[in-house]
């Protein structure tokens, strides 16, 4: 009988969700909140962001985020030994590979992309991550286009990650070639 529920391919670990940030209780959408949550201060608790409950360290997996129309959004992977009490530094260097947005101007970590000219951005984002490969994709499934791709490895463990500072439009997450 589970198998005919279709359940997302990643869902969220709201443990790992920092103040500022409100898991639904179905664990598939995230938005941020301007007064801090009471959460409790666990070790796996983010500073900025929330995780997926699964992680990989082998193999091809593939998730879509629908943003819409929020404006201020960070997705990507963190090494699973990023320190979580900080401010984490947006760098594979560092262990966290990530693509985002920032008031329409989109970003491979900290540096700008510049080959993205949408007038209407995407409304969703596919990450694709092959680790065996050590490469980490980001595209537009309704446009067929890749956003920015990250290769060169992962050096541990690593888990999806999500961020939002829009208080108006959550991410949600789906399996991928469920919206298209």
């Amino acid at each position: 009988m589970q198998n005919l529920v279709e359940q997302p391919p990643v869902t969220l670990d709201p443990d790992t969700a920092s103040s500022k940030l409100q898991v639904s209780e179905d664990c598939t959408s995230v938005h941020y909140v301007e007064v801090k949550l009471h959460v409790s201060d666990n070790p796996e608790r983010l500073h900025d962001g929330v995780l997926a409950s699964q992680g990989f360290s082998s193999g091809v997996h593939c998730w879509d985020v629908e943003v819409g129309d929020n404006s201020n959004w960070t997705l990507g992977v963190l090494g699973e030994k990023v320190n979580r009490k900080k401010l984490c530094k947006m760098d594979p260097k560092k262990h966290f590979w990530c693509f985002r947005n920032v008031d329409g101007k989109y970003k491979k970590g900290n540096k700008p992309v510049q080959d993205i000219n949408y007038e209407e951005g995407p409304s969703i984002i596919r990450l694709q991550l092959d680790f065996d490969r050590g490469e980490l994709r980001f595209i537009d499934p309704f446009r067929n286009s890749s956003l920015c791709t990250f290769t060169g490895g992962f050096p541990e463990k690593v888990f999806p990650y999500f961020s939002t500072k829009d208080v108006d439009i959550p991410l949600s997450l789906f399996p991928a070639n469920k919206q298209n």
